[in-house]
């Protein structure tokens, strides 16, 4: 993956205030938008299991305290 340097910079700067690993924070992102760009296709149920999940994944991803884990570092 290649980006601008503006671009970067800026994704280093989001990763850094959500206290993530910029592979972490280009992770969570990526799995944001594919929920998302998926959203217009599903059910009412679908999506409410597809945000359930997207859930799920956040909280295995993070602490209980909010923060990245170390092991995912």
């Amino acid at each position: 993956m290649s980006l601008e340097s503006g671009a970067l910079l800026l994704a280093r700067r989001a990763a850094a205030l959500e206290g993530l690993s910029l592979s972490a924070y280009f992770s969570a992102l990526a799995k944001k938008h594919a929920w998302a760009s998926q959203r217009p296709r599903l059910t009412e149920e679908e999506q409410a299991a597809a945000d359930e999940r997207l859930a799920e994944l956040d909280e295995h991803e993070l602490g209980h305290d909010g923060r990245e884990q170390r092991a995912a570092r």
